[in-house]
This record gives structure tokens, sequence and C-alpha cells, in this order.
């Protein structure tokens, strides 16, 4: 509701304008009346904003008031009381409200329903297919433009959310419009027939590949629309159909196809030939000498740059497809530009360029009271503005290079000892680069004397290094010969760097250049204790800060050693009984004496054994380790009380006792006295033959890996021997008769007596099944031999064939049958008579050359008992008999 005052303002407003009114017709105002407000909506929840409503009274006549709805939709209109009506004018249809009558304030709605159309624009090529990004415009049946367009999406459609009214809509798609039919709350397909275009550019009638190629209207418009030829030439393009030209652009030329209607549905050859040839371009040195691996350009006459180059061959030659025209070549060498004729093509498809050279030698020369070449310098190649060719050479022993150049202004530069030495411009003609020289005389020197030996280096003034190295010699110098500038020198001297001062070397002399290191000859003392020298040990110098500097000696009688040092601060190290020990920080030349006193105390280490009580045990040796276990090369044996004494520095060390192949550990001390203590046990070991106690026999002891430990024992009359032995495992071995007889492995526990039992019955010392004691005392043969009588028998087999047999003499010589080699005195063994199962007892029974036999066992419980008079084969080799033999077994069951 408008305040009073506005109303009153408003109603004189309409007042005025009644005169012209009532001359179309009679319209009665009263005097009351209210805002008339009017909503536009699609539906209560969509306000329509930005639309033109016009008022009308209830006859139709249009009472100039209009407003624009706003975001709500809506507009007002202050009244006076009557009948009216509104008119909202809307994508190109209006749409009028009911009378109503205005006394107050009165709203209504004005409701305009909609609805969502879809309008799909696709193409049709052997089927169809949308087609995204389509500019699509909304007009009406009548064709006004509703200022309405959306592009489809990838579904190839749009959507328009419209009243219930005739519309159409208009695609544009590749510069030509494709309308729908007219609908109305209706979806709509815009079908866009397709075409293909297949074009093929030609050149030499050979396809060309790469060559862009352009689509455009009939009427030459661009369609934005361009592709690339393949390996064959040919590009395709899908376009509506309709007529269309086509452009390649190659060689900074355009060519066109003639104009070419595309029908629908069907692939269109297009034809686009550039005419031309291949081009052949050959660039020479001289005469048969092809310039190799250089750039060649090609330009249209007036000079374009046609985006083409090459790199010669080794031929000198570069190939170029070139299209009809005119043409020029330009080859980059060196720094320049040499440019060809103008060739017409196809008219000329080949060509040459020489650019004649010539060699140029640069000399570099050193001069010091007269020049001399200088080898081993890089010199570069230059144009005469300076730019770079990359071409640089090494100078041979007379100082030369040469370069192969074109008739061009070129200049070098030598580099030499980090200088820069120029030559002056020149055009094929010999230049020379001399480097002016001087000498550099160093001299080092220490406590005022030279000092021989020390490695000097050189440096610009900068300080670069410049690769340059000497040795002083015995009068502490060494001369350098340079160019002429500025240098430093520095001498590296006890991991110290002594320098020079800045040096300005005069060209064609010689300068005098001096590095003092100072200090002095440092006497340095090692002592065990006062007037207690410490002799032959190492001692090492080092920097204040902990760096060897490779100076070491070894005290003399006197513990002292010296060494010639620099100015500077040092320490000293004493490297002794696996320990280091440093000296205070000294600095040179202030201090040029010290002395380090390393205390020493005697340590008594006693070795015992332990049964039953302690004991000393004299002549065993004692080892001195650190503690880490390093052995430091000192030994000693104990005496009567079974002590050594080492006289030590009081550092961390322990001691081992090696006793009977065994080793025994001190524990770690420092400067107290240590005790390594043995536990002991004893072995009774006792000797015994055929079970009686042997009485003088000699017993040995071993290691369980048959160590012998140097301990010996001889039986008594019980066949007794005691050892008393560290605690551990051990074998024992009894030597009897010229036999050794062992006893088993057996581990002594310590404080206890283990026996030990040896049996010298039980042995056989030459493996013949006889006893040695059985041999010596009864049957008279040697236990060492196993074929006493040498018969081809051993003494074990023998003695089972005689059985109780064995003492009788068959042959009246006085010797038992295992003493006799031929019992029967027929002239042969007694072996070789029973392998040929002949009777060694039996003069008679004698086998003959040759002969054989072999002894068949066969099991008669495993034969039927019924079974008779059945052969028996055996199949021998040669290693025992030749062919068959029969027998005949008559009676089975005996």
């Amino acid at each position: 509701m408008l305040k009073n005052k506005a109303r009153i303002r408003f109603a004189a407003r309409i007042l005025a304008f009644l005169p012209s009114v009532l001359l179309l017709s009679t319209v009665a105002f009263a005097a009351d009346g209210g805002l008339f407000e009017v909503t536009v909506e699609k539906d209560p929840l969509n306000p329509i904003a930005g639309i033109t409503v016009y008022l009308f009274d209830e006859n139709g006549t249009y009472l100039g008031l209009n407003q624009v709805s706003d975001s709500a939709g809506t507009v007002g209109f202050d009244l006076s009381q009557g009948t009216y009506n509104v008119r909202a004018d809307y994508l190109g249809y209006q749409f009028w409200s009911d009378n109503t009558l205005v006394t107050a304030d009165t709203a209504i709605s004005l409701t305009i329903p909609h609805q969502d159309v879809t309008t799909t624009v696709e193409s049709d090529y052997l089927g169809t297919d949308p087609i995204e990004g389509v500019p699509v415009y909304l007009f009406t049946a009548a064709g006004a433009y509703m200022n309405q367009n959306q592009t489809t999406d990838a579904g190839g459609q749009v959507v328009f959310n419209l009243p219930e009214q005739p519309y159409k809509v208009r695609s544009d798609y590749m510069a030509r419009q494709y309308w729908s039919n007219q609908f109305t709350w209706q979806n709509e397909v815009v079908t866009i027939p397709m075409a293909e275009a297949e074009v093929q550019v030609t050149g030499s009638g050979m396809p060309m590949e790469g060559v862009n190629v352009y689509v455009f209207t009939t009427a030459g418009a661009y369609l934005g629309i361009t592709d690339t030829t393949d390996a064959g030439g040919t590009v395709t393009f899908r376009l509506p159909a309709a007529a269309y030209k086509f452009r390649a652009d190659y060689q900074s030329s355009q060519y066109w196809s003639a104009e070419i209607t595309l029908a629908a549905g069907q692939v269109n050859p297009v034809n686009i030939n550039t005419g031309g040839g291949e081009f052949s371009f050959t660039v020479f040195k001289g005469v048969s000498d092809p310039l190799v691996g250089v750039n060649c350009y090609v330009f249209t006459e007036t000079g374009t740059y046609l985006g083409m180059t090459d790199v010669t061959s080794s031929e000198g030659l570069v190939t170029f497809n070139l299209a009809d025209g005119s043409y020029k070549f330009r080859v980059d060498y060196l720094g320049y530009q040499f440019w060809s004729l103008v060739y017409l093509v196809p008219g000329t498809l080949s060509a040459t360029l020489t650019i004649p050279h010539q060699d140029v030698t640069m000399t570099v020369e050193g001069d010091y009271l007269g020049t001399e070449p200088i080898q081993g310098v890089p010199v570069y190649l230059f144009t005469a503005a300076g730019a770079y060719m990359n071409q640089s050479l090494t100078t041979d022993a007379g100082g030369q290079v040469v370069f192969s150049l074109p008739g061009q202004p070129y200049k070098v530069r030598a580099d030499y000892m980090a200088r820069q030495y120029w030559s002056n411009q020149f055009t094929w003609q010999n230049e020379l680069v001399t480097v002016p020289m001087a000498e550099a005389e160093v001299q080092v020197t220490g406590s005022g004397l030279p000092l021989e030996g020390v490695n000097v280096y050189v440096f610009t003034a900068a300080g670069a290094y410049l690769g340059l190295t000497d040795t002083t010699d015995t009068g502490g110098t060494v001369t350098f010969r340079l160019p002429a500038g500025a240098y430093k020198f520095r001498a590296d001297y006890q991991s110290s760097r002594y320098w020079s001062a800045e040096e300005t070397l005069t060209a064609g002399q010689v300068t005098p250049v001096s590095i003092s290191t100072g200090g002095g000859v440092f006497s340095f003392t090692a002592l065990k204790g006062v007037n207690q020298h410490l002799v032959g040990v190492n001692c090492y110098v080092f920097t204040e800060t902990g760096t060897y500097l490779g100076m070491t000696g070894v005290t003399s009688s006197e513990g002292l050693v010296t060494f010639n040092l620099a100015d500077g601060s040092y320490k000293f190290r004493v490297d002794y009984l696996g320990s280091q020990f440093w000296s205070l920080i000294y600095t040179v030349p202030d201090t040029l004496t010290a002395s380090l006193t390393i205390p020493h105390q005697d340590v008594t280490i006693t070795v015992g054994g332990d049964f039953l009580g302690t004991y000393p045990i004299e002549g065993v040796p004692v080892y001195l380790f650190t503690a880490a276990g390093a052995y430091m090369n000192q030994n000693q044996t104990t005496d009567a009380g079974g002590q050594v004494v080492f006289r030590l520095p009081e550092q961390p060390y322990k001691m081992r006792a090696d006793y009977m192949a065994r080793q025994y550990w001190s524990n770690q001390f420092t400067w107290q006295d240590e005790l390594v203590t043995v536990p002991m046990a004893e072995a009774e070991v006792q000797v015994t033959g055929s079970g009686m106690p042997m009485e003088g026999v000699n017993v040995y002891v071993f290691t369980t890996t048959d160590t012998y430990l140097n301990q010996m024992k001889t039986t008594g009359t019980g066949g007794n021997a005691i050892f008393r032995l560290p605690a551990g495992s051990y074998k024992f071995r009894a030597d009897y008769q010229s036999s050794r007889y062992w006893s088993a492995e057996e581990t002594l526990n310590a404080g206890q007596v283990s026996p030990v039992e040896i049996d010298t019955s039980g042995g056989d010392s030459d493996d013949d099944g006889i006893t040695d004691l059985e041999e010596t005392s009864i049957y008279g043969t040697d236990p060492n031999l196993a074929d006493t009588d040498g018969d081809g028998i051993d003494d074990g087999d023998e003695l089972s064939y005689w059985g109780v047999n064995w003492n009788v003499a068959y042959d009246s010589d006085g010797l038992n049958n295992l003493l006799d080699d031929d019992s029967d005195n027929d002239g042969v063994l007694d072996g070789e008579e029973i392998a040929k199962c002949f009777d060694p007892s039996d003069p008679g029974s004698t086998p003959s050359a040759g002969e054989s036999c072999i002894a068949v066992t066969i099991d008669h419980t495993q034969i039927d008992a019924d079974l008779v008079d059945f052969p028996v084969m055996l199949k021998l080799d040669e290693s025992n008999a030749l062919g068959f033999f029969n027998q005949i077994v008559s009676d089975p069951a005996s």
C-alpha cells in the first residue's frame, strides 16, 4: 500500500491523463481503489522475472501503464477503483489475465504453464550419431528469434523450457543452417545429412605426407577445419552434404581443389596437385671435395624461408621435394651464409654450390729471450665478430694447428695457463700468436734454511690452480717458466700451506719468489720415569687438530727423537704396549723441546696348579695381551715359584699361560698382581697283558687330537703309571715289544683320580688275525709281519688251515708250519698248494703249472631229496678259470 501522499500524486497523474482517454471511451474512476499487484509465474514455485506487463481496462483499452516483473515475477499498479486486466508479452506470444475489480489492494497471479522440450541434433552417415557443440537457436513459428540459444551436449541435445505455443529451432553447423519442424510441447530431432571428402595431395605424381589441408565454403569462408595428410598423401573430412573447396598449403604456396559437391552418405574423392619434383642440391669445398654435415635451407626467390632444412650427406648432398615455383638455397657454414642462384622448378631439379677453402696455419710460440713453439695449447676458431665456431685444435710439437677455411675473416684464440691470447683478424693468411714468457724462481725456507723436497704449486692471482707443481731441490729452489702476469705460489709442508705474496712476472726476466715456513728442530723425549728412557718406541707428529703429518721416528737409547717442524702448533703420540700416549700441544718456534713420561710399575703374575690345594708351576710360558686381546710380543717363563714379572704402564692388560697344550687366561688387570689357576686332575694308567699287570712299560700322554704332550712314565710292579695333568680329555699310549697300545679317550675331572686301562693282549700290529702277544709268546711269528714265513698266506689264515698241526714239522727240518714256507719240501710254497687245492704236507701232492681249483659250497637242504644225477654247471670268467666242469651228485640226502 502506497503512502497517502504518493497515492494522491499518482491519482493526479491519472486524472491528468483522463482527457485524452475520454476521447476514445468513457472510463469512470472512483476516488477509492488500491494497489493492483500481478505475479507472472510458470507455476507457484517458479515466478517469471524480466517480462513486460501492460495494464488495460475491462474493455481492453490500454491505459498507457506497464512495468517489468521483478525477481519475484511481480508488478504493481496503484489504481483507482475499477475493473482491469493485464497482458504479459513473453517468448513471442501475449498472455492475458481475467478482468479484476479493484476496490482495495488486490493481488492476482497470471500463470503461464511450461514444459521441457528436448531438441536433438544428429548427423546421418550410414547411421545416425549425436553432434556435440552445435549452437541451437529458438524461434516462434512465425520465425521471430527469441534471443535464446544453447549448445548441444555429448548426446547432441539441448532442452528449452517453453509455454504451450508453437515454436521451431535452428541448428547452425559448419556455416550452414538446419531447421526443425514446428512443434508445441513436443521433442524434436534436427538431422544433418553427412558426406565424406577424401582429399589426396600429390606432388610430382607422388603422394605427399604431412601437408596441411583446410576446408572452405564455396564462397571462400574458412570453416576452421584442418588436418594433415598421411603416408598416402590422404586426409578424410566428414562434412554436411554440400559444396566445398579444399586448400593444401605446401612450401609457402597454396594449392586449391575445384569446387566439390559432396553427396550424402558417400565418400567423395578430391584431388590437389602441387606439381614440382625432387631437387638435389650438392655443396662442395672444392673439386670432388664435398662439404659434409652442414645445414642447408630452402627459400622462395623473394627470400621467404619455407621451413625446409637438411644436413649434407657424406657426398655433400641434400634433397628436397619442391612444388612448382622458384627457389634459392642458403648454406650456413663456419659463421657465414652462402647463397645459391635462383632455380625454377620443375625446369631445374639439381644444382651445386662450391665454397672454396684454403689451409691456414696458426703458430703459438712463447717468447723468453727468444721464441720457441708451445706444444699442447688448445686453439679455438672464431668469426671476426667473435662468434665461436665450435672448432678447436691442439698445437703439435711445432706449436702449430691447421684450419681449412672459406675466404671469410676469422680470428683464433689460444688458451694457455688460464690466459687467453688472440690472433689478429685474418682471411686466408697464416697467423702467429705470441705468448710473452717470464721465469719465477721460488725458494722455500724453514728456520732460515732451504727446505728440500717440498711441493710447490702455481696459482693465478685469483687463486685458481694452474695444474703446475714441482719439488724443491737441495737449495730449496724450484723454477717455473710462465706467461708474463700475476701469480701466487703455495708450498705444502707438514700438512700446512704457506703462500707467497702475489708476484707479477715481467716478460723476459727472472723474478725471485720467497716462501718461508719458519719453525725449527723439535726434540722430543719419551720416559718411563725419572732418568728412565723409553727406548725403541714409535713417535708420531700431528697438528693440534689431530691430523697426522706423515712424520714418525723411533726413540733412541736416550728415548730421544727429533723433527724439523715449520711454524705451527703440534702434538705428539707415542704408541707403546698396545696404547696411545699423547703429549701436550706445543707451538713452534716458541717451544722446541718437550718430554712425555709414561709411568710404569712391576706386575707379578703367578701360575699355580690346583689339586687338593694349590702349588706353583715352573716353566710355563706367559704371554702379555691388551685388554682387547692384542698380543704385545712379550712373554716370560715362570720360575720355581711359578712367577713372572712384567713392568707395565697404567693400562688394562691380561695374561695367557700356555700349559699342556691348553690356554689359561688371567682376569683383566691394571697395575695389580694376578693369579692364573690351572685346575688339575690325576690319571692312574694300568697296563695289562693277558689279564696280568705289566711292569716296565713306557706310557705316553697325548691330546685327543694325538699331539704328544712330552709326558712319559714307566709302569711299576703293579703295571701302574700316575700322571698329574690339567683337567680335560686325553689319550694314553703304552709301547710294548715294538707295538703301540692306546687307551680310549679319557676325560679327567679336576681334583679327582681317574683310572685308565690299556690292554696289550688285544693288539694286532700286523693285522693278521693273531694278537701280538700270541705271536711272540706262543707261535713265534713276527707281530709286525702278516706273512712271517713268506709262503703267500697270512699267519692267521695259515693257522686256521693247520689247526692243531701248526707245530708239526712234516719235512723234519725243525721248523713249525707257521715258520716254514714249504712244509712238505716239494718245491711249491704252502700258499700256492693251498690255493690250488693240494696238500702242503704231502710231497707227493704237487700241482702242475697252470693248474687251479675252485671251492664250491652247495646247501643240500635247498635240493629236492628225490633228485639224482643232475648236472651242476658254473660259468667262470678269465680271472679264475676257463671252460666248465660237471660234478655228479649221487646222493643229495647224504
